[in-house]
């Protein structure tokens, strides 16, 4: 019995708040028993792992799989300091530095690691890397995850790397992830079942400030629009559920404002008239 193990589960279960959700505001059955699962695993393997690779398709959970692991870290007590980039929307002198009219200029990634590395007030350091795989840039920073912890800039500049400092990654695949990164890493694959579409709607329902408006259509409409797109996902081009609920949701949002709004206008214009 793993008494470090069963506190840190313990810690995980309670940022979930006991890791339920309703899927109705009567029912309260429904638990993320495979998101709790795969968060504990992350964070066991983080204790062993300086980077891990966390693939699987959009809305799977990805990132509220970090986030989740980052927040335990600091209701446990731990000051955290976590970074997030999309090197594929950054160019490559951008990202590691270049010389303008002969002056040297850090980049995005050469600031990042100096910041981390004179930071003396956390005790977790924790860069994520937030985007498709390319041979150049997870080749380029394959310094990081070696076993000698320092990256050399294009101005031969030695930049230390913490020993706290943990590199995640976080992607759909591994198709064009230089093989280095990929060997020395932990891997953990989210799939699509982690987290429910059910989930989608409630965490959107809970938090939009039309709940009264939009919970009919969450709970009547919106089922039977899944259960057509399930139906018919082979005349789809580009299937992919969530994506399509996710769509569904932002539509339906921006519909409910701009009714609610026009609702107001309406009040008010009434209000004047009296």
């Amino acid at each position: 019995f793993d008494l470090q193990e069963h506190t840190n589960a313990q810690i995980i279960s309670q940022v979930f708040g006991e890791l339920s959700l309703e899927t109705s505001p009567t029912d309260k059955t429904w638990v993320y028993r495979d998101f709790r699962a795969k968060t504990i695993c992350f964070e066991q393997a983080a204790q062993e792992h300086r980077s891990i690779f966390v693939i699987g398709p959009a809305n799977s959970g990805k990132s509220s799989i970090i986030h989740s692991y980052i927040e335990s870290k600091v209701q446990a007590g731990k000051k955290v300091k976590h970074l997030c980039m999309n090197p594929k929307a950054i160019q490559t002198a951008h990202m590691v530095g270049y010389y303008r009219d002969g002056i040297w200029m850090d980049g995005v990634l050469t600031c990042a690691l100096k910041d981390l590395e004179q930071d003396a007030v956390h005790d977790m350091k924790i860069l994520i890397f937030d985007s498709l795989m390319d041979p150049v840039w997870t080749e380029m920073i394959k310094p990081l995850i070696d076993t000698k912890r320092f990256f050399q800039s294009k101005n031969q500049e030695n930049i230390a790397i913490n020993p706290d400092t943990k590199v995640f990654f976080e992607t759909p695949d591994l198709q064009l992830c230089a093989p280095c990164i990929v060997g020395t890493s932990y891997i953990s694959f989210v799939g699509d079942d982690c987290v429910p579409w059910k989930a989608l709607i409630e965490s959107w329902v809970s938090e939009t400030p039309h709940k009264e408006i939009l919970r009919e259509f969450s709970e009547f409409y919106l089922p039977k629009i899944v259960n057509f797109l399930e139906e018919n996902e082979d005349m789809i081009t580009g299937y992919h559920l969530k994506s399509r609920i996710k769509g569904l949701i932002e539509i339906f949002d921006l519909i409910a404002q701009i009714n609610v709004e026009k609702l107001d206008r309406e009040e008010q214009t009434l209000e004047k008239a009296k």
